[in-house]
């Protein structure tokens, strides 16, 4: 696990994630402490598909192909599979700075509603988990599928302005995987926000579950594809 740390998260990538989340604290202005989730999730996905997205082309930057191929294909899909865990736990201690860092430098008012500030970081924190692990492993099938990065990212961004607007809140409704962004603060009954936006969120769990699924089948057709494309040459 240290190694495949060293790996992907080398330290300017850890430092320009870092800094992202801070030039955004900065500059995304938010009035009430309720509105610090909604600034933070869509950036944070659009981070989390960009940063996942060279998992499997690694090998290719770091020039550690050929050592690579040397790897069976269980422990491939292993090392795959603890660099994904690896980047998403970063990315998610990275939102817990983040949110953190709104209220160090914008100091926002106390929450439309009346639950405690604890609850609204608790929702927080779960709505932003699946939102990391969703969109990183939508970037890491993509990226695995089209075998670059680049396509990875292009794909899921693609994705990402879909729902990330008007009319895919329109559409999608509490099914939107941004439906935690798109919810009504302050709906509920006494005010306090409705928690519709659970339904996004347990629709993304479930296509996180069948894209995890599938991920092994489409990385060993790659492997077999690339082995006898070897072999050819």
């Amino acid at each position: 696990m240290r190694t495949e740390m060293k790996i992907v998260l080398p330290l300017w990538k850890m430092a320009s994630a870092f800094c992202f989340v801070l030039v955004l604290s900065l500059v995304r202005g938010v009035s009430y402490a309720d509105e610090v989730g909604l600034a933070l999730e869509p950036p944070l996905a659009a981070l989390a598909v960009a940063f996942v997205s060279d998992t499997c082309v690694r090998e290719r930057v770091s020039k550690r192909s050929e050592v690579w191929k040397l790897y069976s294909l269980e422990k491939k899909k292993r090392a795959v599979f603890q660099r994904m865990a690896v980047q998403e736990i970063f990315l998610l201690l990275l939102a817990v700075s983040g949110y953190g860092m709104f209220f160090m430098f914008q100091q926002p008012a106390a929450v439309y509603d009346t639950k405690p500030a604890v609850t609204a970081f608790f929702f927080y924190l779960l709505a932003i988990a699946v939102t990391l692990v969703f969109w990183g492993m939508l970037s890491l099938l993509l990226s695995c599928v089209c075998k670059s990065q680049w396509a990875a990212i292009g794909g899921g961004m693609v994705l990402w302005i879909t729902v990330n607007s008007v009319a895919g809140d329109a559409c999608l409704g509490k099914w939107n995987p941004f439906s935690y962004t798109f919810r009504e603060i302050g709906a509920g009954t006494g005010g306090g926000e409705t928690l519709s936006w659970l339904c996004g969120k347990m629709l993304c769990i479930l296509l996180c579950g069948a894209m995890a699924v599938e991920f092994p089948a489409v990385w060993e057709r790659r492997m077999e594809k690339e082995s006898v494309l070897t072999e050819k040459r």
